[in-house]
């Protein structure tokens, strides 16, 4: 099965939805929004490289792009058209999920409807935003770098369930806005991942109901959130509330020269986020190293599935009938 489609810049932005076993394919900037129309339960999109207008994610689909980052994009530019948003009400079924992987959204990734089992993996976005206290248990955001580059915070909202952060990049001010998790002992949770300010605040105080585990935490005399609870976690010129519960702080660890190799605070898409030798001592709940390179799932933006990086097909066929392609696939670790 075709698991990654790459067009040359100047052809048309390229859907592949494939249902049952057949594949059908969109054209054009609107063209994931009509292989999402034609979509199933159960079904995969994949998008070539370029940019895509955004639209609801109805239905219980996997959708996939060619990567978020390097000289291959796929970009949801949720300003082209409606904003990418999880609206789905599949909260009791088992048998599918939803799951975005190897995209970048320019917008805002709206939660706005009940979900379950959500995946969010290896993706660049702008924020995300749970609007109308919507269900979202076991929602996993993994791999993901989040920039907010737009009022409001990198995170915000109200949820009723646990949406868990793992391994994820979090920038810029404020990087949590109003979050909350409601009822049935729900909790936004961050594990292994990493918090840069750019403001006077980064984690607002009046967010309640949140864990960070095996984190790093850099701020600007900024206070922690309230009730809040850390385990294991680094904190970089940060001022805490009084009403927290922090397990095993590395107290000695409070400069950036200390923790990172080359990163002094301020982000670019360059950057690693490496450890120093000495931060790589301290251990995480887990016994690894802390940080987005620690933890259940290593910082690593190249999609788990094969893509098709390189294709070229040449312009005359053969005179026995035969035609030249040049295909390169990668794989996650290239």
């Amino acid at each position: 099965m075709l698991c990654g489609v790459l067009f040359a810049q100047a052809q048309l932005q390229v859907a592949t939805l494939t249902h049952n076993g057949e594949t059908t394919m969109f054209y054009g900037a609107d063209a994931l929004q009509k292989a999402k129309a034609a979509a199933d339960h159960g079904d995969v999109i994949n998008l070539s490289a370029g940019t895509f207008s955004g639209c609801s994610i109805t239905k219980a689909i996997t959708l996939r792009g060619v990567g978020c980052s390097g000289s291959q994009v796929t970009l949801i530019n949720s300003y082209l058209a409606s904003r990418v948003s999880f609206d789905s009400t599949i909260v009791d079924s088992t048998n599918y999920a939803v799951k975005i992987e190897g995209l970048k959204i320019d917008g805002v990734l709206i939660i706005d409807k009940n979900i379950n089992n959500g995946n969010i993996l290896k993706c660049v976005l702008n924020r995300i935003s749970f609007d109308n206290i919507p269900l979202a248990y076991n929602m996993n955001i993994s791999n993901c770098k989040i920039m907010a580059n737009t009022s409001g915070g990198a995170i915000y909202g109200t949820v009723t369930g646990n949406p868990t952060f793992y391994n994820c990049v979090i920038n810029n001010y404020p990087l949590c806005y109003n979050v909350d998790a409601k009822v049935n002992n729900g909790a936004f949770g961050f594990v292994n991942c990493l918090f840069i300010a750019s403001g006077d605040k980064g984690i607002s105080y009046y967010d309640t109901n949140r864990f960070f585990y095996n984190c790093i935490i850099t701020n600007k005399s900024s206070e922690s959130a309230n009730l809040a609870e850390y385990s294991n976690c680094i904190f970089i010129n940060f001022k805490i509330h009084n009403n927290y519960y922090n397990h095993n702080p590395a107290t000695e660890l409070t400069t950036f020269e200390q923790v990172f190799k080359t990163f002094t605070g301020t982000y670019s898409d360059d950057e690693t986020f490496e450890l120093t030798d000495e931060a790589k001592l301290f251990l995480g709940t887990d016994g690894k190293e802390v940080g987005i390179y620690g933890g259940p799932m290593p910082f690593n933006t190249n999609p788990t599935y094969p893509r098709i990086t390189k294709l070229d097909v040449g312009s005359e066929v053969s005179a026995d009938g035969k035609l030249s392609v040049d295909i390169e696939v990668k794989s996650m670790n290239e």
